[in-house]
């Protein structure tokens, strides 16, 4: 998964919460649409 949110906080958030799970993996964060393009297309996150 990418967490994209323009507030750092948010995706700090956000993060701490799905890192919980057992079945899900964040692989890159993004503070904005563009990078977060940017990430998905390097990293290729599973969205099964």
């Amino acid at each position: 998964m990418t967490l994209v949110d323009d507030q750092h906080l948010v995706r700090a958030g956000l993060r701490a919460l799905l890192e919980r799970a057992d079945d899900i993996t964040v692989v890159g964060e993004a503070g904005d649409g563009a990078a977060g393009f940017a990430v998905v297309a390097r990293e290729r996150p599973d969205a099964c």
